[in-house]
This record gives C-alpha cells, structure tokens and sequence, in this order.
C-alpha cells in the first residue's frame, strides 16, 4: 500500500498532460447539470404546462384541490421523472469522470469528451447507479433521528445539537467504510451493487484512518479555496480526486492482487482511452514519461506504479550521487 505522501506525488505525475481534460470535463458536468436544473426549474416553477391549464403553476395545480385528481396524479409522476432523471444524469456523468481518474492513473491520456462514457455501457451504469443510490438511502436512513427530533423540539433546541453532531459523526464514519464502493463499482462493470459495498467493507476495514488522513493532508489546499472564494477549487478538485482514485487502487491492488476478483471483474475498453499521438519530446515533456510501444494503454496500474517507483527511486540515487 503506497503511503499517502506516495499517493499524492503520484497524483501530481499522472495529471501532468491531463489537467486540461479533467477540469474541462468538471465544467462539463456543471454546464450539463446547470442546464438540467434550469429545465426543471423551468417545468415545475414557472410552469411549462401553463397554456394546457390556464395560467396557474405546475406546483400550484398540484396543490388545487379544484384540480381532477388524476391530473395532480399525472403531474406528481412527471415531476417524479425529472428528479429520477436528473440523479441518473449525474449518475452518469460521475461514473465517466471517475473513469478519466482511472486512466490518468493508468497512465493514458483522456479527453475532456470521455466524461460522457459513462453512459455508453447501460448495465455498467445501472450498477453503478443503484451503488449510489444505497448508499444515499443509508445517508437517510441515519438522519432519520436528527430529523425527528428537529421536527418536534426545533433546531434551535440543545438536543438538537447534540443529535446532530452525534449523526454527522456515524454518517462519517459509515460514510468512511463505504467510500470505495462506487469506485469499486465504476472500476468493474460487471460488479453488483451488493457487491461493490462487500468489496468497500473488506478494503476500509483496516484503511479508514489512512483514508482520514489522506483527507486532512488537504486541509491546506482547502484553506486556500476558502481564501480565493472557491477558485482554487478548480485545480483542488481534480487534484482530491485523483489521489482518492490511485488510494483505492492502491489499497485494491492490495487486497485483491491479481486474482480471480481482477479475473471476474475487469473489463477495460481500450479504445475508449487511446494514447494520443504526440512527438517523442512533446509527450516527454507534457507527461514527464518517457513514450514506450504501443503497449501503453493496455498497462495495469501496477505496472504505472512500479515505473513510477523506479523512476523516482533513480533520480533521488542520481541527485544523491551528485550531492556526493
């Protein structure tokens, strides 16, 4: 298991060449779910229906009791198939993204384009679909106390407080346990929901504090998107992200080192990420890797990270040569 300063250095490497793609495809997601809001804002506030009832809201005509039931009954499943439609686009648009953070940590270079892959593989997006919605519904599930009691004491109340800090910190640490389940289910197409949770649980139960830790070592870079009002988020992101991506296949790679887990589940498609062809120097000095065959795209993360190791263990032995 790589340490997290590893992971971190790492990170750093892997992005050289990609920055571009990743925060391009960041915006891409906040374009693509700014544009969704504005339709649903557009449907169930303003009221799109309007000419077909009058002049009267989409909410309102839900709330007329004058209205004919079966009408209020159409527009609650229409309003209903916005909201499922809104967490299947993000569901997919996060399942491509996480996909470009584990090609740059294979090594390959990706397009801003890539992040809409996610919904290129409709079973693979399903599992990886109703992985996020478990672990939504646990997240709701654990706030059912803080809500209640909020509902009939106030949330200005003591107990309140005290509920809520309790909540927030089993949200936490459940959150903790099953934070590799959607990059385990992003990770393998084939893997089940039930699956992809199993699979966080064996990986988080001796790594939870490792993980905590690679956490706060950001707690710098978060200062410093508070001090330039979030802009710096454009590159912490990415950045959070990646290291998050290479701790899981770190920590898999571990826990399942080629064996029938890597058999059963790994399905990459090549064709999806293939290197872009650049001159020997060009490539040299975008990626800080030297060009190898074309052989590139289909390397394991092992075989990245061992490169990666290597490289870095010759320069500290040359500059220590120097120093000498």
């Amino acid at each position: 298991m790589m340490t997290n300063t590893q992971i971190r250095a790492f990170a750093r490497n892997q992005l050289r060449g990609n920055w571009g793609a990743v925060i391009g495809a960041g915006f891409l997601i906040l374009f693509s779910m700014f544009a969704y809001f504005v339709v649903l804002y557009a449907v169930v506030v303003l009221g799109s229906f309007s000419p077909l009832f009058g002049h009267s809201t989409v909410w309102s005509l839900r709330m007329d009791p004058a209205v004919p039931l079966a009408i209020q009954a159409l527009l609650g499943i229409v309003i209903a198939a916005l909201l499922f439609l809104g967490l299947w686009l993000y569901a997919g648009l996060s399942l491509g993204m996480q996909q470009m953070y584990f090609a740059v940590a294979r090594g390959r270079r990706v397009r801003v384009t890539d992040v809409f892959h996610g919904f290129r593989n409709l079973p693979h997006m399903t599992h990886f679909f109703g992985t996020l919605l478990v672990i939504w519904f646990i997240q709701i599930v654990l706030e059912i106390p803080q809500i209640m009691i909020g509902h009939h004491y106030g949330t200005g109340t003591f107990d309140y407080r005290v509920t809520q800090t309790i909540t927030s910190f089993i949200v936490y640490v459940i959150g903790l346990y099953f934070s590799m389940a959607a990059l385990a289910s992003a990770d393998h197409p084939s893997m089940r929901t039930w699956t992809a949770l199993r699979t966080s649980l064996h990986m988080m139960r001796n790594k939870k504090m490792k993980l905590l830790g690679l956490y706060l070592s950001f707690f710098g870079w978060v200062l410093l998107m508070v001090f330039t009002l979030g802009l710096a988020g454009i590159f912490v992101q990415p950045y959070l992200s990646q290291a998050v991506t290479i701790f899981y296949l770190s920590a898999y790679s571990d826990d399942y080192p080629s064996g029938v887990e890597e058999a059963e589940y790994r399905e990459v498609e090549e064709a999806d990420y293939r290197e872009v062809k650049e001159p020997a120097d060009q490539a040299t000095q975008d990626t800080g890797v030297h060009p190898t065959d074309e052989k590139t795209a289909s390397r394991s993360f092992d075989d990245v990270r061992r490169e990666y190791t290597q490289e870095s263990v010759g320069t500290d032995t040359d500059t220590e040569g120097e120093n000498l």
